[in-house]
């Protein structure tokens, strides 16, 4: 599937971006192109598809700012697609990315949203001994009834295709636990994601040639 396909999947879904520290965003999943070249990408564009702009803005920027720090030449997509409501079609994300001058682009999507259920059986606690002196003790126990949580679990799919080719890359899946504020909570994402790319050799400086 080519990265037009793949963004007018998502954009018709309008989902928004949901987003957490790295502390409770955890990498499920990677996968690396058997056949991706080692030599690093120098310029990526970063697409969040969402249907909230405000929230899209924060992604990409975080991102944006994570790649630059570790040499990368990067650009969020709302300078060249001010709209995070609609889907661009073929042409005009052609265009996108050349006029970024991006070798390579990131899309991040929002896969699913779930609510799960934690059980911690009831237990007793208490110190007993023999005797009465034992019985008056064992009245003391306390009985600690069943606890039942709920909490929201975001499910993110983070894609990295190869610009000239249109073939995906890399690609990875990331857990986030009860994920909160955007803005505060993004930067430990981008940080995960980054850090995964460099790992699998796909980004280094800018003045790395490809």
């Amino acid at each position: 599937m080519s990265i037009l396909l793949l963004l007018g999947r998502f954009a018709v879904a309008g989902v928004a971006l949901l987003l957490t520290s790295c502390a409770s965003t955890t990498l499920v999943n990677e996968w690396r192109a058997p056949a991706a070249e080692d030599t690093p990408f120098r310029s990526i564009l970063v697409i969040g598809v969402a249907n909230q702009e405000s929230n899209r803005r924060v992604f990409e920027d975080a991102l944006t700012r994570e790649l630059e720090a570790r040499g990368v030449a990067a650009a969020p997509s709302y300078r060249f697609l001010p709209k995070s409501d609609v889907v661009a079609d073929e042409q005009t994300l052609l265009a996108l990315v050349r006029d970024a001058g991006a070798d390579a682009v990131i899309i991040t999507h929002v896969v699913e949203e779930r609510d799960e259920v934690r059980y911690t059986p009831g237990y007793v606690s208490g110190i007993g001994s023999p005797g009465f002196y034992g019985h008056y003790r064992s009245a003391w126990t306390y009985w600690h009834p069943p606890q039942m949580d709920q909490f929201k679990i975001a499910v993110l799919e983070t894609d990295l295709w190869d610009a000239e080719s249109q073939s995906l890359v890399w690609s990875g899946t990331t857990e986030t636990f009860e994920p909160r504020d955007v803005g505060k909570e993004v930067i430990g994402f981008s940080k995960l994601i980054v850090d995964a790319l460099a790992r699998n050799r796909l980004i280094q400086s800018a003045a790395t040639t490809r």
